[in-house]
């Protein structure tokens, strides 16, 4: 794209300069004001684009400012044309004018300063110095003669000037000087060809503005001449190099293109000599020669001296540097010695506390074993002290100590032939056992393990009871290499954390897989677009005798774009570990209350949304609050609510009953108790929990055809609950068996796959509502409930 963008651009460019110079050389002062300032702006929008398209990287933002010198430039032109051309007037008398062309040489200024400061960093200090002395010194005594011919009456009639003029002229020769010292300064290096295009257009503006000057001082300037394309060609050219220097870098991107340096012994001083010739062909003989060739002479012992004692300094840090490394060598070298000998002759192979192996040991034994006998069963037993933190903290670490001390004389035991005992720190030990390939041998092993060292330990006045947690891994079977085989143990022990006191679990990829899962699913959660992945789900509800619609449940679903449909059953419990059930259960809530509140307008129902709360959520200070500003938002009426939550939080005790009943009394929105009889359930908790309505659990409903017990369980649920004036309704019923017995229990309300499916709001209220009756005005009010569930079943996802 570049090289295709670029000769199109030398065309243009060519293009026009030769319009303009055409004007000049036809003396058309109409058409030389009007080219003029174009030639500035167009090298000022290509200045703008070269640092945009380096994004504006610290080095490339002198293109900013030779960008806005450009603009000046291009402002100052356009006041010309107007002044002269329009108002008819001298544009030369006008101080905005002036202001401008001024400003030009300001911000080139500024740009060659930007970038010397990014580019004289590893130059030489006193290199360039010497060098701006002596370099500055020639130039200015060569245009002191030849410029200005050694006239005074000139810097006294500069002095006459205005101090616009006297400003610009200074910054040119600032310029001037710096590119002089620059380009003959380096020593080192090649300068990239767009950099001799920017350079030599620089030099060409302040030589150009510089005569400018001296015909102004000599009153012979005549606006539109050859002088003004001089300068347009100057502001082009830098553009042009500025340009070009962008498309290198891009092209070159890995590799450092401009690396000039000032140290070294080739010279571009030679180019100050012909100065005296000049001066002599033109000027004739001056004294002032001789001074010129003196200042050459003193300029270049002194750099000589200079570039010898610089590279006298680089070959003594060179060799420091390589005494450094020597030194450095063998200082490791003796390090390694040291250490050879310390691993000798120090016990550094026992714990201290056990003296068993300690866990450099075992890894460097396991790493042994796996060398020498590559492919041979070996099985890691993980052993773990189940709550030892406690024991610590309640008894001392000086119990601690002692227990640990007596674990590790029963765990000697089993260290037999072949297999070793090491303690890896804290409460874990581990076991190596080799030539033992079944799983069912390792776990028959923990058992007894188990069995034999969790018998009670007499310490002084107490007795403690000791639990294990053993995490069982084999090699090669579950892993190719000592440290993948440890961290597999360590899975499967904390998957026997899990499962209880005294488990023993053995690692297989299912344990992996789930908590890679697990992981996943997090990172994927936390970072959820809530509007774009989660949707409810509706299952309708019926009265039990009639199946007369009465309300629906709404269920949450979430379909993420890398994994698909996820149940609820799944990310659930990490939302709820993670606190994530808050912001998730807040969306939940706005989507349910508005779906109600559209729902019982459009239809002019009575139907009550139930929502499921977290207990991380009722512990939110806000939540009730939260609840009630949603409510109020689309205008939902408090009997239009009913708020669930799990037996967990009832059983939790009459503290945070009293926090719940603290909150919603009297506010007209109803509580209800799902999953009832399952899990904590009670009846004690009846009499203090003011809840309005219970869910027969799934687990009741499925055998209640077959089993008498459970059908016992359900009669007694709904004979009690009617009694205290509590609603019931039996959770996932999907048989005409099932609905029969729940009739002649005398439950009022059902819901399951027998009568509806979850489906979407559009297709439940296309298959349902809009076809369905409205409810009898006679009919209970509390019938007509909406259950919304954040876990819901999870089986409801699942085709059947």
């Amino acid at each position: 794209m570049i090289g295709k963008k670029i000769p199109w651009l030398k065309t243009g460019l060519f293009f026009y300069f030769s319009l303009f110079l055409l004007a000049i050389f036809n003396q058309s002062d109409f058409w030389s004001n009007i080219l003029s300032p174009i030639g500035a702006l167009i090298s000022a929008i290509l200045l703008f684009r070269s640092c945009r398209r380096m994004n504006f990287a610290p080095f490339f933002r002198s293109w900013i400012f030779f960008g806005l010198a450009a603009a000046f430039w291009a402002a100052a032109d356009i006041g010309w044309a107007v002044w002269d051309l329009v108002l008819k007037k001298n544009p030369a008398n006008n101080l905005l004018i002036s202001g401008f062309y001024l400003g030009t040489t300001i911000f080139l200024f500024i740009g060659i300063c930007h970038y010397s400061i990014y580019k004289f960093k590893r130059w030489n200090t006193i290199q360039l110095v010497i060098d701006g002395l002596f370099i500055a010194l020639s130039c200015i005594l060569y245009l002191w003669i030849m410029l200005f011919d050694k006239n005074d009456a000139l810097l006294w009639q500069l002095d006459q000037e205005d101090w616009m003029s006297v400003a610009n002229l200074g910054l040119d020769l600032v310029i001037f000087l710096g590119i002089a010292v620059w380009y003959i300064s380096i020593r080192g290096g090649k300068i990239p060809f767009p950099i001799r295009i920017i350079a030599s257009s620089l030099f060409l503006f302040t030589l150009v503005d510089i005569y400018y000057f001296y015909l102004q001082l000599n009153h012979r300037y005549i606006p539109n001449s050859v002088i003004d394309a001089a300068y347009i060609a100057a502001i082009l050219g830098i553009a042009i190099g500025a340009n070009a220097f962008t498309d290198l870098v891009l092209r070159q991107a890995d590799a450092e293109i401009d690396v000039c340096t000032n140290i070294g012994f080739r010279h571009r001083s030679l180019l100050l000599f012909p100065a005296p010739i000049l001066i002599l062909l033109i000027k004739g003989f001056d004294f002032s020669i001789i001074f010129y060739l003196a200042i050459m002479i003193v300029y270049g012992s002194l750099s000589a001296y200079i570039q010898a004692a610089i590279n006298n300094e680089r070959l003594l840090k060179r060799e420091m540097e390589l005494n450094l490394e020597l030194e450095s060598r063998i200082l490791e070298r003796t390090k390694e010695l040291v250490e050879k000998n310390r691993q000798l002759f120090a016990v550094s192979n026992m714990d201290t506390v056990t003296n068993l192996s300690n866990r450099r040991f075992f890894l460097q034994t396991l790493e042994e074993h796996i060398k020498q006998e590559p492919g041979r069963s070996i099985a890691l037993l993980l052993i773990d002290i189940d709550r030892f933190k406690i024991i610590n903290d309640t008894y001392g670490h000086q119990i601690g100590d002692r227990i640990l001390i007596l674990l590790s004389q029963r765990l000697q035991h089993y260290e037999q032939s072949g297999v070793m005992l090491a303690r890896l720190g804290g409460d874990e030990f581990v076991l190596i056992v080799p030539s033992r390939s079944s799983y069912a041998e390792i776990e028959q092993l923990s058992e007894h393990l188990i069995e034999h060292c969790t018998a009670p330990i007499e310490l002084d006045q107490y007795t403690l009871r000791i639990t294990f947690s053993i995490g069982v891994s084999i090699y090669p079977l579950d892993a190719e290499n000592s440290n993948t085989l440890l961290q597999h143990a360590d899975i499967a022990m904390y998957q026997a954390k899990k499962a209880g006191n005294n488990k023993c679990v053995s690692f297989n990829e299912n344990i992996l897989k789930t908590i890679k899962r697990k992981n996943e699913l997090e990172l994927l959660l936390k970072k959820a677009d809530y509007d774009k992945e989660f949707s409810l789900v509706y299952q309708p509800q019926f009265t039990a005798s009639t199946n007369q619609l009465i309300g629906m449940e709404a269920l949450l679903w979430w379909n993420c774009p890398e994994k698909g449909g996820i149940s609820p059953a799944e990310f659930i419990p990490i939302a709820e570990e993670t606190d994530l059930i808050i912001p998730i259960g807040s969306w939940v809530m706005q989507e349910a209350v508005r779906q109600i509140a559209d729902w019982n307008r459009y239809y002019d129902l009575n139907l009550t949304m139930g929502i499921n709360v977290s207990p991380k959520q009722l512990d939110q200070k806000g939540f009730h609050a939260a609840l009630k500003a949603t409510m109020n938002r689309y205008s939902v009426k408090a009997e239009w609510i009913d708020l669930e939550i799990t037996e967990g939080v009832a059983v939790e005790g009459e503290g945070r009953i009293g926090q719940i009943v603290e909150q919603f009394m009297d506010s007209g929105i109803s509580i209800s108790i799902d999953d009832f009889g399952t899990g904590y359930s009670s009846l004690s908790y009846w009499k203090l929990f003011p809840f309005d309505r219970v869910k027969i659990a799934k687990q009741l409903i499925d055998n209640l055809a077959g089993d008498r017990y459970d059908r016992q369980i359900v009669k007694s649920i709904i004979l009690l609950a009617d009694s205290l004036g509590i609603k019931t309704i039996a959770e996932g019923v999907e048989t005409p068996e099932q609905l029969d017995w729940l009739i002649k229990l005398g439950c009022r309300q059902i819901q399951g796959y027998l009568l509806g499916k979850p489906m979407p709001a559009d297709a439940f209220e296309d298959k349902l509502l809009v076809s369905q009756p409205l409810p009898d005005a006679a009919a209970d009010p509390i019938d007509t409930v909406v259950q919304l569930e954040l876990g819901g079943e999870p089986e409801i996802y699942h085709t059947r």
